[in-house]
Formats: structure tokens, sequence, C-alpha cells
């Protein structure tokens, strides 16, 4: 489990369910199977991209964290994270 400070979040990921929420809810296994699917998606849509420019920021040192583990991106709080513009 992650516990550290949110550096950086990535765009959201809309859910599209094929079916009704109370069929999914009803099926444990095709639930799990459309909540993995989505997994992958916020993967490719978000981690995969934001991680590689997260490693960058903190190896430029634009990241800095106080005593309370608050996160700045030069010099600017980011209290829910850095959001790429």
């Amino acid at each position: 489990m992650d516990t550290g400070p949110l550096l950086m979040v990535s765009d959201p990921v809309k859910v599209q369910l094929n079916e009704p929420l109370e069929s999914l809810v009803s099926d444990r296994e095709k639930l799990l199977r459309v909540a993995e699917e989505h997994q992958n998606q916020l993967k490719e849509a978000g981690d995969w991209k934001i991680f590689p420019m997260t490693i960058e920021m903190i190896a430029r040192g634009r990241f800095a964290l106080d005593e309370q583990k608050r996160v700045y991106v030069d010099g600017q709080p980011v209290p829910r994270g850095y959001r790429k513009a």
C-alpha cells in the first residue's frame, strides 16, 4: 500500500459500464473483471504518463516536502497533488 504524500495526479478516467451497476454487484466475477479493466485503463491513461514526469521532476528538485510532509512544486503548495496544466 502506498503511504507517502501525493505528488502528482493524473487525469481521471471515465467509468463506463456495459450493464447496470445492480447487475454487476450481484455477479462478483463480472464486477471484479470490470474493476480490473478500469484499473488497467487508469494505469495506461494516467500512471504510465505521470510516473516518468514525476521522476523527472524529483530529479530536477522541483518537489519539496515540509516538516508536516506537505508537498510543494517550485515553492508553491500543492495540497492535492500536482496536476499537469
